[in-house]
């Protein structure tokens, strides 16, 4: 996430980085105004969607609230301007989702790694969460999720146990154990 976020251009990289910190789904991104934002107390407030260039709720129908880093607060606020959507087209429109995708998808293959879309920023929040043992009702809440089962799907941490049963594998293979 971080070769993605470091690599894009404006407005593309704080998009990103906003989707890795809080693991907002992508229709949630395109639709944050900055009323949404409390930039003082570093809060994104959920509060809809769009999905198809119109807005709707949020997929939970709850809106929630996302804590984000100070340094991100920082760069939303040089990002500043009229009120409306933090991420307009420049016609004022919601961004559309595919050309995130593509956008993601080029710098995915510029950086020489594979290709995955924009929900694979809630799957890395959600594993890097897990890695840092975020208590599970925190998780569910950032991520919008009524269901903690919901969140499994989502983890794909590597544990010690995994590694250090893959270098017994290679050790065996290679019979050096």
């Amino acid at each position: 996430m971080r070769k993605i976020v470091e690599t894009a251009g404006e407005p593309f990289r704080t998009i990103f980085w906003l989707a890795s910190e809080t693991g907002m789904r992508v229709g949630e991104l395109t639709a944050v105004r900055w009323e949404d934002l409390d930039l003082g107390t570093c809060r994104v407030h959920v509060k809809q969607s769009v999905w198809c260039g119109q807005f709707k709720t949020t997929k939970s129908r709850k809106p929630r609230t996302c804590v984000i880093s100070k340094l991100l607060a920082t760069q939303l606020e040089s990002m500043r301007q009229d009120p409306g959507l933090v991420f307009p087209t420049t016609t004022g429109k919601p961004i559309d989702q595919a050309n995130l995708r593509k956008s993601v998808y080029a710098i995915c293959d510029r950086v020489d790694i594979p290709r995955r879309g924009m929900h694979a920023f809630r799957h890395w929040n959600e594993s890097v969460m897990a890695h840092l043992q975020a208590p599970p009702k925190l998780r569910r809440q950032r991520l919008g999720h009524s269901d903690e089962r919901m969140m499994l799907r989502y983890e794909h941490g590597i544990t010690q146990d995994e590694v250090n049963l893959a270098s017994q594998l290679g050790l065996l293979l290679m019979g050096r154990a």
